[in-house]
């Protein structure tokens, strides 16, 4: 039972086609189940509310990390401008309080609205999801074909020389 080199290239290629097809079926069937039950499939953080600022920015006030702020104890260059630097501590307050207090909260936003605004931000995270499964079936479907013709040539190559 002596095969030909190029049976045993048709049949190499053929297996390879075989993990791909295997592999994209799996993603397939999870992409399916993605789009139809989202809120099933979904990573919990993303239905979770913003995260607090990291400690620099609640303790400098700021909206963005600058280097100043992340590097706290590097001092400033001379070369800052004093509106950059950020406010000094009051004498009264202990670092820990400003750096671990709770972050401020938004004025002039009811429970309704927060509700509202929570319903549409889980509503938007599992319209996300459904779309990233829609582009990963379309993704798997592409390889699957691909991989379903390369079998199908090599597999009928592996035939004929036999």
């Amino acid at each position: 039972m002596k095969k030909t080199l190029m049976e045993t290239y048709a049949l190499a290629v053929c297996f390879a086609s075989m993990i791909c097809i295997s592999i994209s079926s799996g993603v397939i069937v999870y992409d399916l189940a993605q789009i139809a039950y989202p809120e099933i499939t979904i990573d919990s953080y993303k239905l979770e509310g913003p995260f607090s600022a990291p400690y620099p920015m609640v303790m400098h006030g700021r909206s963005s990390v600058t280097t100043e702020a992340v590097n706290v104890d590097s001092g400033h260059s001379k070369s800052t401008p004093p509106h950059m630097l950020p406010p000094p501590l009051p004498p009264e307050a202990k670092w820990g309080e400003q750096l671990f207090s709770a972050p401020p909260t938004v004025p002039g936003i009811s429970a309704q609205e927060l509700e509202k605004k929570k319903q549409q931000r889980v509503e938007r995270a599992l319209k996300y999801e459904q779309n990233d499964a829609k582009r990963s079936l379309i993704q798997m479907l592409i390889i699957l074909l691909v991989s379903g013709v390369v079998f199908f040539i090599h597999w009928r190559l592996a035939k004929r020389c036999k």
